[in-house]
């Protein structure tokens, strides 16, 4: 039930990455991204950890949950957590919200993926930009998907290439 956010951003010139994932508190994901590709030689900083980089940036915490996120978590509770992202375990992910234990006898090919995806629950966004040079910088931002497993990271990657038009 609660948001948090993962982001991107590449340099094509300097061919590097800026991102962060699982970002709790701090609604300006791709900002912090950012500041990870400007403020350190590392790529990615995910969980608190990325929430502590980015307040020790300036970025301010503050509570991404709306009542209205409030509403959709109670509502999804109680229609058994549907749709959800589990597949292959026990008790069945279409009339359990679990605890899920795995399911090691039966062939992993039998279970359907239940991919909800809609304009209601998927936000991310990808920007592309050239400027004068033909330099190419990327970027994306998401909070993912509405229901996703704790600890999903957004599945939007985007290539970045040095090209010259």
């Amino acid at each position: 039930g609660e948001t948090t956010l993962d982001a991107m951003v590449m340099d094509g010139q300097q061919m590097r990455v800026g991102a962060v994932a699982n970002l709790r508190f701090i609604k300006e994901a791709i900002s912090v991204a950012r500041h990870v590709l400007d403020y350190t030689k590392h790529t990615l900083l995910v969980g608190d950890q990325a929430t502590d980089f980015a307040e020790s940036m300036g970025f301010t915490r503050q509570n991404l949950s709306t009542s209205r996120n409030e509403e959709i978590m109670n509502n999804w509770k109680s229609n058994n957590c549907q749709p959800n992202y589990r597949r292959n375990v026990l008790p069945k992910p279409e009339v359990s919200c679990g605890p899920y234990e795995k399911i090691e006898t039966e062939p992993l090919r039998n279970y359907q993926v239940l991919t909800p995806f809609d304009e209601h629950n998927h936000d991310t966004i990808g920007m592309i930009a050239i400027d004068k040079q033909s330099n190419i910088a990327v970027g994306t931002s998401t909070n993912g998907l509405t229901y996703k497993i704790p600890g999903r990271v957004g599945d939007s990657p985007i290539p970045v290439i040095n090209y010259k038009f």
